[in-house]
C-alpha cells in the first residue's frame, strides 16, 4: 500500500510540475518551430554520438559494406552478381546518396546521413498524428528521436533509421486508412523485411473481397517491377538472397540479442526449421487474435510486432526500434511506460557482451556468459512487454481522441 501511494504521488509530481509546464510550452509552438525543435535535437544528440562512435577506424562496422555495394550500383555493375548481398535492393539504392556525399572517404557521412532519416521519421510522426493530438505527436516524434536503440544504430551508421522510416511510411498509411497503404508497405517490403508483418492486417483492415484483391495486386505489381530485372539478369543469386533472407537458413540459425541465439550458444538451440514454424504459428494467432478482438491498426501491429521479437531468432539492435516507437504512441500519455521502454536498451544492449559472435565477449558463453546474456536479454524483453501491458488497456491517443471526437466528448 506505502509503495503504491508512493508511486502516485510521484506520478502526480511528474504530471504538476515537468508534464503540464511543457505541454503547455509546447502549445504554444506553431508546427514550424516544433520541427525546427525536432532538427535541433538531432543536431545537438547525433552529432556528438557521431563523433563519438565513428571516431574509432578499429571498430568493425556495416557502412564499409553498405561503400562496396552502392559503389557497385554507381559503377553501373548489379547487385548479388557482382557483389555479395544479404538485402533487399531497395535499402542499397537509398544508400547511394550517402556514397556520392562523401561516404566513400568518410564515415562520417554515413552517420550523418542515418542521422537524417531519424529526423525525417520524427517528421513523418508529428505530421502523421498531428491531426488528432498536436501536443502528443510532437511528443511522439520526440520519442522517436530519443530512442537509444535508434540513436545508436544512426551513430554507428547502420541502417537501422532508413528501416523504420519506410516501417512506419506504411505504419502511418494504414493509420489514415489509404487506398495506397499497399504501395507502401511493399516498397518497405523490399527496402528490409519488417513491413511483410503488416500486409495481412492490410487485408483484414479491407472490408470485401474486392478491396483485398486491390491490395494483392498492388503488391505484386510493385514486387514483379522490383525484383523482375534481378531474376532476368542473375537468377541463381537473387533466388539464393530470397531463400536467404525469407526462408532461413539453417546455416545461420540465429543471431543478435534474441533469447534463441543465447539459447543455442548454451548448447539449447531448437533446429532452425522448428524456429521458422514457432515464429509463423505465433504470427498467425497474432493476427487472428487481434482480429477477433477488433483492435485499431496500430494496436494490431503493435501486438504483431512483440510476438515476432518474442519468437525471431535474429534479433538485432536496430530492431527493438520499431517495438519501442509504436508503444510510445501509449507512452506519450504514460510516464510508466516511458520509462519501462528507456530502461530496456540497458540490459538488451549490454546481452550483446555475452554473445558468442562477439570478438572480445565479456564472458565466454563456455563460462556461463550466455545465460547472463539471455537473463539480461529477458529483462529488457519483460520491460517491454510490460509496458505493452499497460499500453493495451487503452487504444493509442490516435484511436481514443477519435472515438472522444466521434462521441462529442471533446
Amino acid at each position: 500500500m506505502y509503495t503504491a501511494n508512493a508511486v502516485s504521488r510521484l506520478g502526480t509530481f511528474i504530471d504538476d510540475r515537468i508534464v503540464d509546464p511543457l505541454s503547455s510550452s509546447i502549445g504554444r509552438m506553431d508546427a514550424r518551430r516544433k520541427v525546427l525543435t525536432l532538427l535541433v535535437t538531432t543536431i545537438i544528440i547525433y552529432g556528438p554520438a557521431i563523433a563519438y562512435f565513428l571516431s574509432d577506424t578499429s571498430i568493425q562496422y556495416d557502412y564499409d559494406i553498405y561503400q562496396e555495394r552502392t559503389q557497385t550500383i554507381i559503377d553501373g555493375g548489379l547487385l548479388y552478381r557482382d557483389v555479395h548481398t544479404e538485402t533487399p535492393p531497395l535499402i542499397n539504392f537509398i544508400l547511394v546518396p550517402a556514397q556520392l556525399l562523401g561516404g566513400e572517404d568518410s564515415a562520417y557521412v554515413w552517420g550523418a546521413y542515418e542521422a537524417a532519416f531519424a529526423f525525417l521519421l520524427a517528421c513523418l510522426l508529428y505530421f502523421a498524428t498531428r491531426r488528432w493530438d498536436e501536443t502528443k505527436a510532437f511528443y511522439l516524434g520526440t520519442m522517436a528521436l530519443l530512442c537509444p536503440f535508434l540513436l545508436i544504430e544512426s551513430a554507428t551508421g547502420e541502417d537501422g533509421a532508413i528501416v523504420a522510416f519506410m516501417f512506419f511510411a506504411g505504419a502511418v498509411s494504414m493509420l489514415h486508412e489509404k487506398r495506397y497503404a499497399a504501395v507502401a508497405i511493399t516498397l518497405g517490403v523490399w527496402t528490409k523485411m519488417w513491413p511483410v508483418l503488416m500486409l495481412p492486417i492490410e487485408l483484414m483492415r479491407n472490408k470485401g473481397w474486392k478491396r483485398r484483391a486491390e491490395v494483392i495486386v498492388l503488391a505484386t505489381i510493385i514486387t514483379l517491377v522490383i525484383a523482375l530485372p534481378f531474376l532476368v539478369l542473375c537468377y541463381d543469386e537473387f533466388v539464393e538472397f530470397l531463400s536467404f533472407y525469407f526462408l532461413n537458413d539453417p546455416s545461420r540459425p540465429s543471431g543478435g540479442r534474441s533469447m534463441w541465439n543465447f539459447l543455442r550458444d548454451g548448447g539449447y538451440g531448437v533446429p532452425s526449421m522448428i524456429e521458422l514454424t514457432l515464429v509463423l504459428g505465433a504470427l498467425l494467432a497474432a493476427y487472428l487474435y487481434s482480429n477477433h478482438r477488433g483492435w485499431s491498426t496500430w494496436k494490431s501491429i503493435t501486438f504483431t510486432m512483440l510476438v515476432f521479437i518474442l519468437f525471431y531468432p535474429k534479433m538485432h539492435i536496430g530492431y527493438y526500434v520499431m517495438p519501442f516507437v509504436l508503444l510510445s504512441a501509449w507512452a506519450v500519455s504514460d510516464w510508466r511506460m516511458t520509462v519501462r521502454l528507456f530502461a530496456a536498451y540497458i540490459p538488451i544492449t549490454f546481452s550483446g557482451g555475452f554473445a558468442s559472435d562477439n570478438p572480445d565477449p565479456i564472458l565466454a558463453s563456455s563460462d556461463g556468459g550466455w545465460f547472463v546474456g539471455l537473463l539480461l536479454v529477458l529483462i529488457g524483453v519483460l520491460l517491454i512487454c510490460d509496458a505493452a501491458r499497460i499500453a493495451f488497456r487503452s487504444e493509442p491517443f490516435m484511436v481514443s481522441c477519435t472515438k472522444r471526437l466521434d462521441q462529442g466528448t471533446i
